[in-house]
């Protein structure tokens, strides 16, 4: 293995209502013996790479990481507050 990628890199969402982001790891080579890879996050996040919010969640930068065999690729979710309608 050499390394490990993560798609997409960032992503944006607003605040006030739940939400998710299909994360996807690539593992490089792609014929690496070794294709097991681990996700962590700031926020909720499935072994599958599901990364999931709250209403409730503030508005701000949200990290997630994949890591495989010592190898690190990162997502960065920036939640913003939704900005009122113009009257």
């Amino acid at each position: 293995m050499t390394g490990v990628s993560i798609s997409p890199k960032t992503s944006t969402a607003e605040t006030g209502t739940g939400g998710s982001r299909q994360l996807s790891a690539t593992v490089d080579p792609v014929n690496a013996t070794n294709q097991d890879v681990s996700y962590t996050s700031d926020l909720t996040v499935t072994d599958g790479g599901l990364l999931s919010w709250t209403a409730e969640t503030a508005a701000g930068d949200y990290t997630t990481t994949v890591t495989a065999n010592g190898f690190t690729a990162t997502h960065v979710l920036t939640l913003t507050d939704p900005v009122p309608p113009v009257e």
